[in-house]
């Protein structure tokens, strides 16, 4: 991506020039330069520009960069390209993570084995192949699935037929929403596959007639991605969880995901870091919290204020100490009443959490302690949970004092991959997803259960193929998407 143009940045006249790694800033004048440096600290802002063929063109800039000559750089989170002010009232997304979860071929097979007729002429109109309607914020969204419309760029097509979604919402100039829908979109896409890798979508919009608009929507951090997995997560498998996965999305937008892969599933021993394992261990902390009911249904003792009692005391103790190492004892002893009973609360986290997900597991524990010999068709026993839960705090241990640390051994990988899984359990839980669809989604995932091989033998009778959810394939005008 490169472009540039004049724009005004807060009164002063300067050129733009977007490049892959931002908005770079030169003022046109040299005695402005040191009144834009000013503007290094600032964050968090819209900067409106136009170019040559688009009228309106906005992007969210997350911070500035000072830069070499008396420019300055601004970091976006998105980019908005659009012909005019008006407002924009629907979305559409298309993308290589997109063609595979809602790949074409399964869909039509599925109808095919289920004796339904397909009567769309792909080639110039769409077909709605499911529906959803979810609430971002307090605002209402209306997404589908579609297939079809090869032609519609006309000679720029690819003529390929591409599962599309589609969003519409009330008419708005509200930009930061508009990166909201996306950033759900994306957001579901990574936690149905599992895969931070899921931007670099061509994202369409669109206003209405008779205030007509349009052009693109451009996500910075996958400017330069480039697909380097495929795995099964598929539209059959899970469809009757979009919904939950949606709707979990729109609510948690601004959840972490950083401890997502962003290329194949892991499980070998040099798949994982210390970092990795704190990330997972911050993502159990933080579903344990915001589901903390689930889990706990019995009241914690809390020793906090007495921990703090005692502490206070030995801090009285340090001031009248006289030797250096009387005050490195008594502060050693502090820190030592601090961590004490620490690591025993997030066991019975760990424990906790095993407990309420065994109907969820039991298929995959068998599966996934190969070396540590752990699990059996009838799932973990009461003394493997009690192993589980101390080798995992144990593992955070050793990577919080351990600073020498920078591998684990094959042993060290096999949990650690289970508490991914264990994560990603408490996810699809929250989402209000049964045992029974978390068993098949993991099994998916990870490869840990043989559930959605069942599925797929179910799936041969054709009174269990999954139905369009709008009772038939609906045939739509194509629309002209071409600018």
């Amino acid at each position: 991506m490169y472009s540039c143009g004049y724009v005004t940045f807060n009164s002063i006249d300067c050129v733009y020039i977007i490049e892959n790694d931002g908005i770079k800033l030169i003022p046109t004048q040299k005695e402005n330069v040191r009144e834009l440096n000013s503007h290094f600290d600032d964050q968090d802002f819209l900067f409106h520009f136009s170019s040559m063929e688009y009228k309106n063109c906005v992007s969210h800039i997350d911070r500035v960069e000072m830069n070499a000559g008396g420019a300055i750089r601004l970091i976006p989170s998105y980019y908005l390209k659009l012909l005019n002010d008006n407002p924009i009232s629907s979305m559409r997304i298309i993308g290589p993570s997109i063609d595979e979860v809602f790949h074409p071929a399964g869909y039509y097979y599925s109808k095919h084995e289920s004796g339904t007729k397909n009567d769309t002429d792909l080639t110039r109109d769409l077909e709605i192949a499911d529906h959803w309607n979810i609430t971002i914020g307090e605002k209402k969204v209306d997404v589908s699935l579609q297939y079809g419309g090869i032609l519609h760029h006309g000679i720029a097509s690819d003529m390929m037929l591409h599962p599309q979604l589609f969003l519409s919402f009330q008419p708005t100039t509200d930009y930061q929403f508009l990166f909201k829908i996306y950033t759900v979109i994306i957001r579901f896409m990574q936690l149905l596959q599992y895969n931070s890798n899921c931007g670099n979508c061509k994202v369409y919009l669109r206003g209405s007639e008779p205030n007509y608009n349009s052009g693109y929507l451009f996500d910075w951090a996958f400017i330069e991605e480039k697909r380097s997995f495929f795995n099964e997560v598929q539209y059959r498998y899970l469809k009757a969880y979009i919904l939950n996965l949606l709707q979990f999305s729109a609510d948690n937008i601004n959840i972490s995901l950083d401890f997502l892969p962003n290329a194949d599933y892991r499980w070998n021993r040099t798949d994982y870091t210390p970092q990795i394992l704190t990330s997972l261990f911050a993502a159990f902390e933080s579903e344990y919290k915001a589901n903390i009911k689930e889990y706990e249904t019995e009241p914690v003792e809390d020793y906090s204020n007495l921990k703090k009692e005692i502490v206070r005391k030995i801090q009285e103790c340090a001031t009248l100490s006289k030797t250096d190492s009387e005050k490195e004892f008594l502060s050693k002893a502090g820190n030592a009443i601090l961590n004490l009973g620490n690591q025993a609360g997030q066991t019975k986290k760990v424990k906790n959490v095993l407990h309420v997900l065994h109907n969820a597991l039991q298929s995959s524990a068998e599966y996934l302690f190969i070396r540590g010999k752990i699990g059996t068709k009838s799932g973990f026993s009461s003394e493997e949970i009690n192993r589980i839960s101390k080798e995992l705090v144990g593992l955070r241990a050793l990577v919080s004092h351990e600073y020498s640390l920078s591998a684990f051994d094959d042993l060290q990988a096999e949990y650690i991959h289970f508490l991914e899984i264990l994560v990603h359990a408490q996810m699809l839980k929250r989402a209000g997803i049964d045992d029974a669809g978390i068993e098949l989604i993991i099994g998916i995932v990870f490869h840990c259960n043989f559930k959605y091989m069942e599925f797929l033998q179910k799936g041969n009778t054709k009174s269990e193929e999954p139905a369009n959810q709008l009772g038939c394939a609906l045939n739509k005008p194509i629309e002209d998407y071409s600018l």
